[in-house]
């Protein structure tokens, strides 16, 4: 369940994220050899009914995501490129 309490996301996550975990592209290859190697892709979609509270606790981490993306486009903080064109939502 979504806690108000703790802080989602931030610096202090993007830090230590940063420090951990390594971006590999499926394009990536190796001595000819694909670096990542993914099994095939199935989809399927699934409704999902959530309560009121849980729409409201969706609602403000959309919101408060979506905030952070538009910070990370003005101040240019963004660790990836972004296409100017998502700059104009």
């Amino acid at each position: 369940m979504f806690d108000s309490k703790v802080r989602m996301g931030g610096p202090e996550l993007m830090y230590t994220l940063r420090r951990l975990m390594m971006r590999h592209t499926i394009d990536q290859h190796i001595d000819g050899k694909p670096l990542v190697k993914l099994p095939a892709k199935h989809e399927r979609v699934l409704t999902v009914t959530m309560t009121g509270q849980e729409r409201a606790a969706y609602n403000r981490l959309c919101a408060a995501a979506k905030a952070a993306y538009v910070h990370s486009l003005r101040t240019a903080s963004a660790s990836v490129c972004v296409p100017a064109s998502a700059s104009n939502e």
